[in-house]
């Protein structure tokens, strides 16, 4: 998703971010995840826009506000380009990316098992953004910043929940379901929990609570509702890249490159 998400940059502006500074997004987005210690005892990774979430840990906002507290300092003393740079652009925008999980923002306690996170898709995960709808004199001067763009993100996500509507087959019976049956939310400021369907996501056929269940549509659903998701991940680390690299540049100095005419 990172590295779809610069290769789209620098499709519209040809090499903004160099080899070496993708590769320090990368990683840093992937350090983000990885960093145990900073993600269970510091940032956690939950957001949840409508509510303040009862856990200890800091949710993404928190830690999103402050890499963009960081960046807003690099800006005002010229550095567009330095290591710190980008290792604060990776991991604002892991964190960005995961409000583009169902569990993360329901938000769900979960492991490595979760089925959503472990489904694999390999298609097509372009963000639909064209070079014009960056290059779009109000997105040159109005570009939401990374909080803003979490905020968002998560809201897209909720609302992409809540339009579901799956059939399913229970003891073979049809009935129609919403997102709430995979990540059901809470009803105050705690997590909520997987649904009737339990941690099954990818699954045609399974049972819980001694239900069993099949999905007839089980592989297009499952494979467009993550194409969904790793879309709008990728879209909204673009916007992230997007402020800083270019709103904050065309801010503070004459823009000397120019966004491509074409898609």
């Amino acid at each position: 998703i990172a590295l779809e998400a610069v290769a789209e940059i620098n499709h519209c502006y040809p090499n903004l971010i160099s080899e070496q500074h993708s590769f320090i997004t990368w990683t840093s987005d992937l350090d983000e995840d990885l960093d145990i210690l900073r993600k269970d005892f510091l940032y956690s990774h939950y957001f949840n826009p409508y509510k303040h979430l009862n856990m200890w840990r800091y949710d993404s906002s928190v830690r999103v506000s402050r890499l963009e507290s960081d960046l807003r300092e690099d800006a005002s003393s010229g550095d567009h380009n330095g290591f710190i740079v980008y290792a604060h652009l990776g991991h604002a925008i892991h964190q960005i990316q995961d409000a583009t999980v169902p569990a993360h923002v329901v938000p769900v306690a979960h492991w490595l098992d979760d089925g959503f996170e472990v489904y694999s898709f390999t298609g097509d995960i372009s963000s639909g953004l064209s070079c014009r709808d960056l290059a779009h004199p109000k997105n040159l001067k109005h570009a939401p910043d990374p909080n803003t763009i979490l905020v968002n993100t998560a809201k897209k996500t909720l609302a992409r929940l809540a339009a579901i509507h799956l059939k399913i087959l229970r003891n073979n019976k049809p009935e129609f379901v919403s997102g709430d049956a995979f990540w059901t939310e809470s009803s105050n400021n705690d997590f909520g929990h997987y649904g009737v369907l339990g941690n099954h996501y990818g699954r045609s056929s399974f049972a819980e609570n001694g239900v069993h269940y099949a999905l007839p549509n089980a592989s297009k659903f499952y494979a467009g509702f993550k194409q969904q998701q790793m879309k709008l991940a990728v879209r909204a680390s673009v916007r992230a890249l997007f402020w800083f690299l270019v709103h904050h540049r065309a801010m503070s100095t004459p823009l000397t490159i120019s966004a491509r005419a074409a898609n």
